[in-house]
């Protein structure tokens, strides 16, 4: 199931790429956009969602709607 609207692709992929916090590792056959695919960014999402970290701009987003 890798055909779709771009959006829902983008989403499956986002996901899919935030398997490694629970040691996971993504399929990359299962993996829907030519971004997602790239080698380089399937390191620094795996970096990212092994590190427990939420990015600044991120909290800078959800300060905003808290606050």
């Amino acid at each position: 199931m890798t055909e779709a609207d771009v959006t829902v692709q983008t989403c499956w992929d986002s996901d899919r790429l935030d398997l490694w916090r629970v040691g996971i590792h993504p399929r990359p056959d299962k993996l829907c956009t030519p971004a997602a695919i790239d080698r380089e960014l399937q390191r620094w999402a795996r970096e990212r969602s092994e590190s427990d970290r939420v990015p600044d701009f991120v909290t800078d987003e959800w300060l905003k709607e808290w606050v």
